[in-house]
């Protein structure tokens, strides 16, 4: 994470405190090499986090990366690229609703799609700034899920453009035979 770059511009701080690099380090880890899958900034103050799991692996064991993601990110990042609102996808194929919502009860499925969401969790902000936390909203789903939906998506697509194909000649068919003498 500590590499990502936004319209070439590294975003995450360089200058830590003691503190700080103490967290960073602590418990023989390197969090500064953290790396997600996927990163979208898709308007100021907003990131979307996508993490792909191996279609092996129990999506319910990794619920908490997302979540330190974007611990890392509302924390760790420059003051001008402030990260108050986040959204997460937590996407594979092994999914047990019971295991992630025996993880975090915060959890709920959806009623009409077959995923669960957690509304909001809150991101604390635990730098040396204004103390302003975020929030993050998630969703865990498989691939296969998220296929049909995809699919479902551009179904839907089609047909309107196809009612739109039929609505414009049946329209110059009007048309023509208004013209007519």
């Amino acid at each position: 994470l500590s590499k990502v770059e936004l319209d070439g511009v590294r975003i995450f701080r360089e200058d830590f405190n003691e503190e700080e690099e103490r967290y960073l380090k602590s418990l023989g880890e390197n969090r500064k090499k953290m790396r997600t899958d996927v990163l979208l900034f898709p308007s100021e103050g907003k990131c979307v986090i996508i993490e792909f799991k191996n279609p092996n692996v129990n999506v319910s064991e990794h619920l908490n990366q997302v979540n330190r993601y974007a611990y890392f990110l509302r924390n760790f990042t420059k003051p001008e690229y402030k990260f108050l609102t986040f959204y997460g996808y937590l996407i594979g194929e092994r999914l047990e609703k019971r295991d992630v919502r025996a993880a975090d009860g915060d959890f709920k499925t959806s009623p009409n799609l077959d995923y669960l969401f957690r509304p909001m969790k809150n991101v604390p902000d635990d730098s040396s700034g204004e103390n302003q936390d975020g929030s993050l909203y998630m969703e865990v789903l498989q691939f296969s899920v998220l296929k049909e939906r995809a699919e479902q998506r551009n179904r839907a697509f089609i047909d309107c453009l196809k009612n739109n194909h039929m609505e414009e000649q049946n329209n110059k068919k009007q048309r023509s035979k208004a013209e007519l003498p």
